[in-house]
Parts: structure tokens; sequence; C-alpha cells
């Protein structure tokens, strides 16, 4: 046997309906708070059409502040300078070597500075040679020369070219 339940009064029928309206007009604000989302065709037409002639400046302008300019080959005084300049360094990084291990290196790598284009000859009477011969004319440095000759005004070009900059 089935139980029928006891019929509602009045006043919880009307509880009820009032709830149930209550409850209604909150969603209908929640709904209303949230703006709906509209398709803007023109925000995403004009955007396009910035980036497009962004896009053509950037290409046919090429300016610096993206590319920059190319740099200016070194004069030749420059560059013999500047090879010096690294000819020397090597050449005391060599003797520093020898003052530490009492022995000549068997090559820059052993010094901890392989230095490309510039090549290392040990001679046998305990001097030894480096030599830049990626340049014309080929630089050599022998350990016996004087380093202040050997420089020459290479480090006055090389300051000067620093004040220039």
């Amino acid at each position: 046997m089935t139980t029928v339940p006891p019929p509602r009064s009045g006043k919880q029928q009307l509880l009820e309906a009032a709830q149930a309206a209550v409850q209604d007009q909150v969603t209908k604000a929640r709904l209303q708070a949230i703006p709906a989302a509209r398709p803007r065709p023109w925000v995403l037409g004009t955007s396009l059409m910035v980036l497009a002639v962004v896009g053509v400046y950037v290409g046919v302008a090429r300016p610096d502040w993206i590319f920059p300019g190319r740099l200016l080959p070194e004069p030749p005084a420059l560059r013999e300078a500047s090879w010096r300049m690294a000819i020397l360094r090597e050449a005391k990084l060599v003797e520093a070597f020898r003052a530490k291990q009492g022995k000549l290196p068997a090559d820059l790598m052993e010094v901890g500075t392989p230095n490309f284009g510039i090549s290392y000859r040990r001679n046998v009477d305990g001097t030894f040679s480096l030599t830049a011969d990626s340049i014309t004319p080929p630089l050599a440095y022998q350990s016996t020369d004087s380093a202040k000759t050997f420089l020459g005004e290479s480090l006055n070009r090389l300051v000067e070219r620093g004040k220039a900059r």
C-alpha cells in the first residue's frame, strides 16, 4: 500500500512561491550583471589593418631600431693595432705560463686561450713566436722583442678609436 503525503497548507504553498520568486529575481540580477559578449568585428579589422601597415613599414623602411646598420670595415691601421694587442696579450699569457710551470706551453690551448688566427711556435732555444696569419702582411712577434717596440702606435690608435665612438 502506498502512502499519500498529506495535503500542504495554503501558508506552506505561499511560502514556497515567495521563495521561488526571490530566487528567480536573484538569478535574473546575476545574469544582468554579466555583460553579454558581443562580437566586435571592427576591432579585429582595425587590428589587422594596423598590423599590415606596421609590417609594410618594417619591410620597406628597414628602420635602424630593428635592423641595426651594417658596421663599416675597420681601417687597416686599426685592424693591425687590434691584432698587435691580441698577439701581445697571448705573449703575456705564455710568459705567465712559463713563470708558473717552468716551461713553455706546447700550444695556446695549454695556456687556456685558443685564439683563432694566431699561431704559436716554440723554439728549441727557449724562445717562442706568435704570428697573426689572417692579415696581410702577417704580423710576427718574437719573445725576444720588446713589447713597447712591437706595439708602436697601436695603443694610441685604439685609444683614439675609443674616443671617436
